[in-house]
């Protein structure tokens, strides 16, 4: 699955000069310090969080269980490891509870990376082992529109809803979410966070554009799917159109999401940005791309003349095989 300091160490210090003894007490009173206050920022202090919730903690002991999990000295290849190898079987509600509580865990500073990918096994764990099924989708749902949380986190859990929303999971023998009115709500809050305007520079509608294209490729309802792009219409034509402003990154998503999801009606904003020698080499690689899926005949020219540039040669190349073959058109 997709999807980034801590003290250093006193160094030794060669000197004449001997310190006087209270210094040396002073300076190890300060160490000790330091050291206790970087250890106590890797304590999780869920206990708020999880009674919000009406769940328990399930005491020390639980919070021992896990305490590796959040730390940064142990290397997350090896904290992902024990989330594989746990035993289901043993597990309690409150292991369960904390580990969903973890998923608000806020990193130090320098420890991000390790913790996003610790923090995506937990959520690839419960999915696939089915463990809080009843609450899996408002847990992530939760997580997805959580603004105190990292973006990263944010798209893991688009990414996972997503999956647990899929039925193809059951050909692999992993749950999916079953109830009706779980699924109405997590696509509609899905959908939603696509255009609010305040993650318009954030990775977060890229990411849930292309769970939509997932989910659909993974035999989800392409009917519910077709209704939140109806939705997204005029929020997709602004963006193409450049009315609506978004992160260049946020702009290519959409872009390719006329193509992922076969959006014609979109073509001619499409053609005249894949035309636009003044624009963005980013834009303009993706619809080039994109007219392969959505173009016409009268696009042919256009790649031909994209044929000879390196940067477009590629993209140009495959959509014209494409546009050949889908409207049987000569080589």
């Amino acid at each position: 699955m997709f999807v980034r300091f801590s003290f250093s160490r006193l160094k030794q210090m060669k000197s004449k000069i001997i310190l006087p003894i209270g210094l040396v007490l002073l300076l190890g009173v300060g160490w000790f310090y330091w050291e206790s206050r970087e250890e106590k920022e890797e304590v999780v202090d869920l206990g708020g969080v999880l009674e919000e919730k009406g769940l328990k903690m399930g005491g020390g002991e639980t919070e021992r269980r896990w305490a590796v999990l959040t730390d940064s000295k142990v290397l997350w290849q090896k904290r992902a490891g024990i989330l594989r190898e746990m035993n289901t079987r043993t597990l309690r509600s409150e292991d369960v509870d904390f580990l969903f509580g973890l998923l608000r865990h806020q990193p130090r500073m320098g420890a991000e990376e390790g913790w996003w990918v610790v923090a995506n096994e937990i959520m690839e764990q419960l999915r696939r082992r089915g463990l809080g099924k009843d609450r899996y989708a408002d847990e992530l749902t939760e997580i997805l529109m959580d603004s105190e949380l990292d973006p990263v986190m944010r798209d893991y859990a688009a990414q996972h809803l997503g999956q647990w929303l899929t039925p193809r999971g059951k050909e692999l023998g992993y749950p999916c979410e079953v109830d009706e009115d779980v699924i109405k709500e997590s696509i509609h809050v899905l959908g939603s966070v696509i255009s609010d305007e305040s993650l318009a520079f954030t990775s977060i509608p890229g990411t849930v554009l292309r769970v939509f294209a997932d989910m659909k490729a993974g035999g989800f309802d392409e009917n519910k799917i077709d209704q939140i792009l109806t939705k997204l219409e005029p929020w997709i034509s602004g963006v193409i159109e450049g009315k609506v402003e978004v992160s260049l990154q946020t702009c290519c998503s959409a872009i390719q999401a006329v193509g992922s999801f076969g959006l014609s009606e979109h073509l001619e904003a499409i053609r005249a940005l894949a035309g636009n020698q003044s624009g963005s080499s980013d834009v303009r690689l993706n619809s080039v791309a994109v007219l392969g899926v959505v173009g016409s005949e009268a696009d042919v020219s256009l790649l031909e003349s994209l044929l000879d540039h390196p940067q477009f040669q590629y993209a140009a190349t495959t959509a014209l095989k494409s546009l050949r073959q889908h409207h049987q058109l000569p080589n």
